[in-house]
């Protein structure tokens, strides 16, 4: 039976960027109620740390437990670099590794403690001097002839976006202002199109954020993202736990056999929803923790015994936050260091990666007070920058864009 579709193309302001929006595309397993799917990437977005600098049951200093000294955060640690702004808003950084000139608002700060005020600018900001910027060409070159896989939830997603708007050709190329009002407010089933330096490339939606393809064939580059917060694409909460059920597992390993085009790289991550669902089940983390062990053993082990590089995405931790909730309340997302501990653990044992996402983000200091708590750094934890709940087009994204640089590092070793 012919099936029909419908279809609306709309050409935006930006002559670099196609939106075609389409009614009906083909599941790669079966097809979930798309009501729910909306509704529950809705509620994921919806994830907002409390204003616990004001919450007595919330302690945001360190504990001086030895149990929670696992070796990570070593604020200060590492050799710095300054970004300075110049007169016309460039970055000057005379001691940076690669190119800076592809930043998005690199000295715009919105945080719980600016918001207020609509925003901080700042002049300067410091970073690890091991820091590498990626712009649009180094990232193509990076991520040509590759496919990769990520598997994560919708933190992930801002990462994905962040390497996207550099496919396209960068913030010179693209409006990030459009670029992100696009990603944030995709349909169930929607397609964006981009001309690149590169060639013409195509992000498929197909359970809006949660299920996503990214082809740009003229560069032979493949990107595929899974949800992995649940194992419906239309549930929340689910942990990593969800990487070890039945049909997710299958899922995976088509994603991963694909025809015969084995991923490049698997980027994996797993804390907001263990969070959630210790929230909600009052386990004390059982998704994460019960599952650490089992999913090196069961996938990270046997892909990077395929040749594929696993690489983990670490979580977004502040240092002068508590490192070791395990049994959070409503609203809660401060990731015990524990988890990363755990999780670095698992990909040194079987080859993979492991990102430090914590240490970067104890080592990044400005005039603004960021990044040392949550409400220093973002207002809508566990997002970072404007793709989240606000779609703020004057939220910072600058801290986003330093986490996917680590990220490209992590896929194209120097």
């Amino acid at each position: 039976m012919m099936r029909s579709i419908v279809m609306l193309t709309m050409l935006t302001a930006v002559p670099a960027i196609r939106l075609r929006l389409e009614e009906s595309e083909a599941p790669l397993f079966e097809e979930e109620d798309q009501t729910q799917v909306l509704a529950a990437a809705d509620e994921e977005f919806q994830f907002i740390q409390n204003d616990v600098s004001a919450n007595d049951d919330f302690n945001l200093l360190q504990k001086t437990n030895s149990q929670a000294n696992w070796g990570f955060d070593k604020s200060d640690s590492t050799a710095s670099v300054t970004l300075e702004k110049g007169a016309s808003g460039t970055v000057k950084c005379d001691g940076c590794s690669g190119d800076t000139s592809d930043m998005v608002k690199p000295f715009w700060r919105f945080s719980k403690k600016t918001m207020r005020s609509g925003g901080k600018g700042v002049n300067s900001f410091s970073v690890p001097a091991k820091t590498h910027f990626y712009n649009a060409k180094d990232t193509m070159q990076c991520m040509k002839k590759k496919y990769i896989l990520m598997l994560g939830d919708s933190t992930v997603v801002e990462n994905l976006n962040d390497m996207i708007l550099l496919l396209a050709g960068g913030p010179t190329k693209v409006s990030p202002d459009k670029f992100y009002q696009d990603v944030t407010h995709v349909p169930a089933h929607g397609v964006l199109e981009y001309d690149t330096p590169g060639g013409h490339m195509v992000n498929t939606y197909t359970a809006r954020n949660r299920n996503q393809t990214v082809e740009l064939k003229d560069q032979n580059l493949l990107v595929k993202y899974r949800f992995t917060g649940a194992a419906k694409l239309a549930g929340n909460c689910g942990g990593l736990e969800v990487l070890l059920e039945d049909q997710v597992k299958a899922e995976i390993e088509q994603l991963v056999e694909n025809g015969g085009r084995r991923p490049d790289a698997i980027i994996i991550h797993s804390a907001m929803h263990d969070m959630c669902h210790s929230q909600v089940k009052k386990d004390h983390l059982s998704s994460f923790y019960g599952a650490i062990d089992r999913v090196g053993e069961e996938l990270v082990k046997p892909w990077v015994k395929k040749g594929i590089n696993v690489i983990w995405r670490g979580s977004y931790r502040f240092p002068k936050e508590e490192k070791t909730v395990d049994n959070p309340k409503l609203g809660d997302y401060r990731v015990p260091e524990k988890l990363d501990l755990l999780a670095k653990q698992t990909m040194e044992k079987h080859g993979g990666k492991f990102v430090d996402i914590a240490d970067l983000l104890a080592n990044v200091h400005d005039e603004s007070g960021c990044c040392q708590t949550i409400n220093s750094a973002t207002t809508t934890f566990p997002h970072l920058g404007a793709v989240s709940v606000y779609h703020n087009k004057g939220a910072a994204t600058f801290l986003s864009q330093l986490v996917s640089y680590k990220i490209l590092d992590a896929i194209c070793p120097a």
